[in-house]
């Protein structure tokens, strides 16, 4: 299991969004410079760099060169939700994302070979009901239509033991879709790798369809990895696979 602790990184990017949170930042105001919030905040500068550069990843911060740190964010923007949500569950997370790496991924393949007809047109549905979502823009829709989706690819697995496992996850997951599901950019990518899952699956090409699902999963991540900077992230690529 993959655990990590909090770092002075993720102190100074909390300490920052509490700050952007409350008002004290408004949208394109400058950050103090590196030494002051290194002195305000009681942490080394290394510390205050990597802090900051979490949240440029992330899109909240902007660094322009001479000016310096500015705050392109507002108060409740959903990446400083993530941020946040992220910071306090980080280990709970990252202990899903094996899980479903494991689940998901050998679904994927397995659903390319044993998949009836019957249940790629219903992936296939499901896929289309997701972008729907996606074009609407409703959040609570998109949660719903991804789960929707997951479930359908457990289901045309064929594996039984797979779909009851996964069905334990997905009470723990509907945080995650709703908070990851809201930030800019994730609803469109979240539906063009559904349809590329569904493509695969429909070619019967079980290497595709692994890869596609292996892809869809990182894309999801690649927030967290922001979220929670790259310490602790290492290794997640070669996740035992079911």
């Amino acid at each position: 299991t993959v655990t990590r602790r909090r770092s002075a990184a993720d102190d100074v990017a909390q300490a920052v969004v509490r700050v952007i949170k409350t008002g004290g930042y408004q949208l394109g105001d400058r950050l103090p410079t590196e030494p002051e919030l290194a002195r305000t905040l009681g942490v080394g500068r290394t510390s205050v760099r990597e802090g900051i550069g979490q949240l440029r990843m992330l899109g909240i911060v902007e660094v322009r060169r001479g000016l310096g740190t500015f705050v392109v964010a507002e108060e409740g923007d959903a990446k400083l939700a993530f941020l946040q949500w992220t910071a306090e569950h980080h280990d709970q997370i990252i202990a899903l994302f094996e899980a479903r790496m494991s689940l998901e991924v050998s679904a994927a393949a397995l659903a390319a070979q044993r998949a009836s007809d019957a249940q790629v047109q219903a992936l296939q549905e499901a896929a289309a009901d997701h972008h729907r979502a996606h074009l609407d823009a409703d959040l609570g829709c998109l949660v719903a239509t991804d789960q929707s989706f997951h479930e359908r690819l457990l289901l045309a697995s064929g594996n039984e033991v797979l779909r009851n496992v996964y069905g334990m996850l997905v009470p723990q997951l509907v945080d995650y879709r709703r908070k990851s599901l809201a930030l800019h950019g994730a609803p469109e990518r979240s539906s063009e790798d559904h349809f590329a899952i569904v493509e695969a699956v429909r070619r019967r090409s079980p290497h595709d369809a692994r890869e596609a699902a292996l892809s869809h999963l990182a894309s999801l991540y690649r927030e967290l990895l922001a979220a929670g900077g790259a310490e602790g992230m290492d290794g997640l690529g070669q996740v035992p696979l079911l």
